[in-house]
């Protein structure tokens, strides 16, 4: 017996361009909130977003951010959610 993969649905560009939209929003609000709390923020760009997108169908982080306000030894909250979109 042979186990058959699924062949995974293809984005269309319009899927891909509303995806881009609604995580560079999420990534906007975000960046606004993480560093007026005073944390460090870092996210993909545009394009590392759409290679992401045309590339594969599986939960990407797309930011990470992170307090600075540790003592050597000591605790940090870190933040790095996934984006999930399925292909239509």
């Amino acid at each position: 017996m042979s186990i058959r993969k699924a062949t995974p649905k293809k984005r269309s560009s319009a899927d891909i361009k509303r995806a881009i939209e609604q995580i560079e929003t999420e990534i906007a609000t975000e960046r606004k909130k993480r560093e007026k709390s005073g944390e460090t923020f870092t996210a993909l760009t545009r394009e590392q977003i759409e290679k992401k997108l045309q590339r594969v169908e599986s939960p990407m982080i797309v930011f990470q951010s992170w307090n600075n306000t540790a003592p050597p030894g000591g605790t940090i909250n870190y933040r790095c959610p996934l984006f999930v979109a399925a292909a239509h």
